[in-house]
């Protein structure tokens, strides 16, 4: 296999469960154990590999964006499971807040770990990377932060690791659609691939907040 094939093969595996693999494109012995198990797993069987069932949860399926709500499906802000999941990113993205550093995974809540991995994953196979890279997708303004909302007393959503924010240099959070650059006609088909994958973007229901989307329905 080419490097490139090795690096969807490796998207693939991680969207299926397989992972956390980095898309890295050599079939090194993760890798190679991973296609292993998922070449011997057709009959739904664990065994001999033990891995978590992954699935796309639907819309319906996300709390409201209330604090009871919200913590009776995700548990508590800042309990273990609002780091437990991993996202392998399909290319490194530029910290906004240090551009001069790059990181290859976050962390997140478990639930959301493989729709939030799809999200990224279907944005790049959409784009191209350099389209990605030209759209400022790939800078990475934060996921959990066990933290108020601004101004308010209510947990945010980022809190329990089940939001992102994307570019806030260009999308603050004050911003509606005429200076937010993720309102741009460009942008929807992002936006569309994170509505499919259950996860609501602020901005497109609420006209504010355009650098972030969560897996909680806004109210």
């Amino acid at each position: 296999m080419t490097p490139n094939q090795i690096r969807n093969l490796q998207r693939q595996l991680n969207c299926m469960g397989y992972g956390p693999l980095d898309v890295d494109g050599r079939y090194g012995p993760l890798t190679r154990a991973a296609h292993t198990a998922a070449a011997e797993d057709k009959d739904g069987s664990d065994t001999p590999y033990k891995r978590p069932r992954t699935h796309v949860i639907q819309a319906t399926d996300w709390p409201v964006n209330s604090e009871q709500d919200i913590g009776a499906f995700y548990g508590p802000a800042g309990g273990p499971d609002s780091t437990a999941g991993k996202v392998i990113l399909p290319i490194p993205f530029v910290i906004a807040w240090n551009t001069e550093q790059t990181v290859s995974r976050f962390s997140c809540h478990i639930k959301v770990q493989a729709p939030m991995t799809g999200i990224f994953n279907d944005a790049i196979q959409h784009y191209g990377e350099a389209e990605f890279r030209r759209l400022r997708l790939h800078y990475f303004g934060g996921c959990f932060n066990n933290r108020a909302i601004r101004g308010g007393t209510r947990k945010s959503t980022h809190a329990r690791g089940i939001a992102v924010d994307l570019d806030p240099a260009n999308n603050r959070l004050r911003w509606g659609r005429d200076r937010a650059t993720f309102a741009r006609p460009e942008y929807v088909p992002f936006w569309n691939i994170v509505e499919k994958y259950g996860a609501t973007s602020l901005g497109r229901a609420a006209n504010f907040d355009w650098m972030h989307f969560q897996f909680a329905d806004q109210t």
